[in-house]
């Protein structure tokens, strides 16, 4: 619902949607990162998949849940390439924390990646292939 129809036709919605899916991204890395870290400070720090499979459903879930409320089909389901780039973010934070980095340097280093590689599927337009 737009008050103004001739917003719909101006730069401003070009620059809000790439606002939002740079927040979008921001939001995935965060949460793929605090997903691992907890899972990590529970007890399974030898259960590497444990841990990016909690790091990824803690970074799309915010993302399909935000969806719904907005009545939108989810982006994991239908967009770019999102779960992906949760799952790459998740392993670099996890082998991060195998090297001598500090926590939180392998925290933000995920989360960079994670963020990178979500904004440059969405700047690109990259999909994953699709079964017709």
């Amino acid at each position: 619902f737009y008050i103004k129809k001739q917003m719909l036709d101006s730069k401003a919605l070009f620059y809000y949607e790439k606002i939002m899916i740079l927040l979008d991204a921001i939001g995935l890395g965060a949460f793929t990162v605090i997903g691992v870290e907890t899972a990590y400070e529970i007890g399974y720090v030898h259960h590497r998949f444990l841990l990016l499979f909690v790091g990824v459903i803690t970074g799309v879930g915010g993302g399909m849940i935000r969806d719904m409320m907005a009545q939108q089909i989810p982006f994991i389901l239908v967009k770019q390439i999102y779960a992906c780039a949760s799952i790459v973010g998740g392993i670099v934070f996890v082998l991060c924390q195998r090297t001598s980095m500090t926590n939180m340097t392998a925290m933000l280093l995920g989360m960079a990646v994670t963020v990178i590689i979500r904004s440059m599927a969405a700047h690109y337009n990259w999909n994953l292939l699709r079964i017709h």
